[in-house]
């Protein structure tokens, strides 16, 4: 698989593409800022809003909610079953 590799770029006579792009090309679409990373620890600066906050905790709230709801209709059903089994 290298020698093919090796003989199609030994045997291409075109271009490679990066040699047809224009001049500032990259800087349109380049990411602004800094990268989170260790060298750069004050660019890690990720928090959410007020509003997201609340929602989260509106959703994390509804859904523990209807988990304790089912749970407690299961523990009913079956306190109710053994005991209608018993009589």
């Amino acid at each position: 698989m290298l020698t093919l590799a090796a003989m199609y770029i030994f045997n291409n006579t075109v271009d490679p593409f990066y040699t047809s792009l224009e001049v500032g090309a990259y800087s349109k679409v380049q990411p602004k800022g800094q990268p989170c990373d260790a060298a750069f620890p004050q660019a890690c600066k990720a928090s959410l809003s007020r509003g997201g906050t609340i929602a989260i905790a509106v959703v994390v709230s509804a859904v523990g909610l209807v988990i304790f709801a089912l749970l407690a209709w299961y523990v009913w059903t079956l306190f109710f079953a053994a005991t209608a089994v018993k009589t």
